[in-house]
């Protein structure tokens, strides 16, 4: 009998292992990093402005540092100029003419005179002014809808525009047995759409389903390519929007579990849970000035009943993962835990990588500052 229980034990053991959602084993890059630099700047707030913003773009221009915020307090675009040290607000009216109506979910912008944002199906093109210059509405297909995000709980889904085709870029999803999700191409000139299926592996099936608010992919550019990674597992995925070549990378992560665990309860308390229990994979960024991509993600902890679950999501520990060019992993590096808000507030300077600073936790909490830790990897 005992025998008989040993042969079954490892009969379900062999089962078990061969329904296991399998991560891509990481390819190590030829590149080394022998140190790691980290400045902490700050910015002065003013009266109404925020120490962190969920939606936001980054980028820099002639040297110079630009974040832009959506302020949903104010309905406002705050804009910080790192070298000058300003900060300054671009009010947004919710009637008229030139009103920018309905949620604010996506921004993207390439210098102060052209910043695009996305208000459910409508993307607008404002100067540093607020006029409003531009003004589309996108294709969304029957059964389809919009999710450009920025949210901790689901995924971080990126706008894009290439100034050159003057095409935008935006995901949508179709729900069903099978959850099917789309790049669309929207030319604003010539107004003609295309889309392309975000094709996933059997490790990611399940996706809109099994695991919780980890409903969607995270998404990113680097032109022709779109960057891809689902919230509950290691793997990362391009494809390229010339070719429709997809190609699979290994991202596994040496201090935390590659996978989340399924969950097949709809209930808010079971989906709260499994959030606090397993690992978050954010989006991939890539870094145009290094030729490096990197990407956040958390680990997962032990559920208390009862206590507040944005203090139990702060509990996690923030882990950076550095690749070269080709996405092979070239390090990884735990971060200082009550430090960084992990709601978002980070993204890519011509200095490096950059984390907003604001946890709830912060040692030394600053609420008239925006501070900020800038990365480089030698």
């Amino acid at each position: 009998m005992k025998q008989f229980c040993l042969i079954l034990a490892g009969v379900l053991m062999v089962l078990a292992c061969s329904h296991e959602k399998k991560v891509i084993e990481k390819k190590k890059s030829p590149e080394t990093i022998i140190g790691m630099e980290k400045d902490t700047l700050s910015i002065d707030l003013d009266d109404t402005s925020l120490p962190h913003y969920p939606t936001l773009t980054a980028f820099s221009l002639n040297t110079n540092d630009y974040l832009i915020g959506y302020n949903d307090q104010t309905h406002a675009l705050d804009v910080f100029d790192f070298i000058n040290g300003v900060v300054r607000d671009i009010r947004l009216y919710r009637e008229g003419k030139q009103a920018v109506a309905g949620e604010i979910n996506g921004l993207y912008a390439t210098s102060l005179d052209s910043i695009w944002i996305l208000a459910d199906k409508i993307v607008y093109l404002l100067d540093t002014t607020g006029i409003i210059h531009e003004k589309h509405e996108l294709t969304v297909d029957e059964g389809e809808y919009i999710i450009n995000t920025s949210n901790y709980s689901n995924a971080s889904i990126q706008l894009y525009v290439n100034t050159h085709s003057q095409s935008m870029y935006y995901v949508t999803v179709k729900m069903g047995d099978e959850t099917i999700f789309y790049i669309n191409e929207a030319d604003l000139r010539q107004r003609k759409h295309r889309k392309i299926v975000l094709p996933y592996t059997a490790a990611e099936q399940g996706v809109g389903h099994l695991y919780g608010w980890m409903q969607y992919p995270n998404v990113t550019y680097h032109f022709p390519l779109v960057i891809y990674n689902f919230s509950f597992n290691s793997n990362v995925y391009t494809i390229d929007l010339h070719s429709g070549i997809v190609k699979t990378y290994g991202a596994d992560s040496r201090y935390t579990r590659n996978t989340a665990s399924e969950t097949h309860s709809v209930t808010m308390e079971d989906w709260y849970r499994h959030l606090i229990e397993n690992v978050h994979f954010y989006e991939v960024n890539y870094d145009p000035y290094r030729k490096r991509y990197y990407r956040l993600h958390v680990n997962g902890i032990d559920f208390t009943a009862g206590m507040a679950i944005d203090k139990q999501l702060f509990k996690k520990q923030l882990f950076l993962t550095v690749f070269d060019q080709d996405l092979n992993v070239i390090d990884e590096f735990p971060l200082s835990n009550d430090t960084y808000n992990l709601n978002g507030g980070w993204g890519v300077f011509e200095k490096g990588f950059f984390i907003i600073k604001d946890h709830p936790n912060a040692e030394f909490p600053d609420d008239d500052k925006m501070k900020y830790d800038v990365f480089r990897f030698g």
